[in-house]
């Protein structure tokens, strides 16, 4: 009868962030024209984490790395 999941929205968007080309269609689509303008390619997933491990089990953040159009990296 219940919600089984204990954070359904994170569990949502860790599924959309888990493909690159997903991240990166919903990140173009979030991120201001200015910064998606200078992405080259899709943003790769990154491991680390800026949670403290005491809100590990209610918060998550997932991190990206783009390649950038003048050959840096964001």
């Amino acid at each position: 009868m219940g919600n089984t999941l204990p954070n359904p929205h994170d569990t949502l968007f860790k599924a959309l962030l888990e493909d690159p080309e997903r991240a990166g269609a919903l990140l173009r689509e979030s991120l201001p024209k200015a910064l998606t303008d200078k992405m080259s390619g899709d943003p790769l997933p990154v491991d680390g984490s800026f949670i403290n491990e005491n809100l590990r089990g209610t918060h998550s953040d997932r991190l990206f790395q783009v390649a950038l159009q003048d050959g840096r990296t964001a």
